[in-house]
């Protein structure tokens, strides 16, 4: 899979093409049949209008109900040009790599979303990124239930259920979401190792991606900790269901033996990838470029 990406993206950048369906369209395939998605990617809808002025708009998006996978190509197009255009450092030859790197780091995302219901689905997978991904779904499923859609509507906070619901009851958690951290994290580390297989050509995009992968590595345990242990505790909890944190192996009511349960079972690596507990040293470290 790796190889097919890889050259797909060179074939690109080296013509030159800019936002293409037949790239994305290639990306998909070669993942869906790869990873085995087949059952999980039915429809893909390229949708070209633009959003109406404060509609709530994704680049792409999977939905599971549907298996369907959507890209807004116009709204893809605005974002990859308006962030092209600040890496004033690129030569054209790395402006146009870099456009195809951001479109396969996207298509990558939404398909890790798809993954994510294939190990819902996988029940032999036993591991913890399963048990977070399962009961983050049986939370979407609970946010569904008549209760909460009334209190959104009670709340008054907008004036239609979408903007009631959505926006103030479901965006201000949505970035702890350690489902969106997984499919940020793999997909940059896949690039990486893309990347690494032509470091000569490629030594800004290379750096670039890095600083973002540890971005996001990092991203929201600030904010996290000032309420909790970690996203994924304050996601789980903010939503109202607590069971699902505290049924994790490593959990302990006092926070310090939960981080040195959690530090003694697993890596510092998956810990980030999985929004679990880190200390402040370490979270200092990898800011600062030491590990990782």
């Amino acid at each position: 899979m790796k190889e097919e990406l890889l050259k797909l993206m060179l074939e690109y950048t080296s013509q030159g093409i800019n936002t293409d369906k037949k790239l994305m369209d290639k990306i998909i395939e070669i993942v869906v049949n790869y990873q085995e998605l087949n059952k999980y990617v039915r429809k893909i809808s390229f949708l070209d209008k633009s959003p109406k002025e404060k509609e709530w708009f994704n680049v792409a998006e999977y939905q599971p109900a549907l298996k369907k996978l959507i890209i807004h190509t116009k709204v893809l197009s605005d974002v990859l040009e308006e962030s092209i255009e600040t890496k004033l450092f690129f030569n054209p030859s790395e402006k146009n790599l870099y456009r195809n790197v951001m479109i396969t780091q996207i298509m990558l995302h939404e398909l890790e979303h798809a993954n994510q219901w294939k190990t819902q689905n996988t029940l032999q997978d036993t591991s913890l990124e399963a048990q977070i991904i399962r009961a983050c779904n049986i939370i979407d499923f609970a946010l569904q239930s008549p209760a909460n859609i009334a209190y959104a509507i009670k709340s008054g906070k907008g004036k239609t259920l979408k903007n009631a619901f959505f926006h103030d009851t479901v965006w201000t958690i949505h970035k702890m979401d350690p489902r969106e951290r997984l499919a940020q994290i793999h997909s940059h580390q896949l690039i990486i190792e893309l990347l690494k297989e032509i470091p000569e050509k490629t030594p800004f995009v290379y750096l670039i991606e890095h600083l973002i992968l540890t971005k996001e590595y990092l991203k929201n345990y600030k904010e996290a900790q000032a309420k909790r242990t970690c996203p994924t505790e304050v996601y789980l909890y903010d939503i109202a269901c607590p069971k699902e944190w505290q049924a994790l192996p490593f959990y302990d009511e006092d926070t310090k033996t939960l981080l040195k349960n959690v530090t003694e079972t697993l890596s510092l690596k998956k810990r980030l990838s999985l929004g679990l507990p880190i200390s402040q040293e370490e979270y200092n470290k990898v800011k600062s470029q030491q590990i990782l």
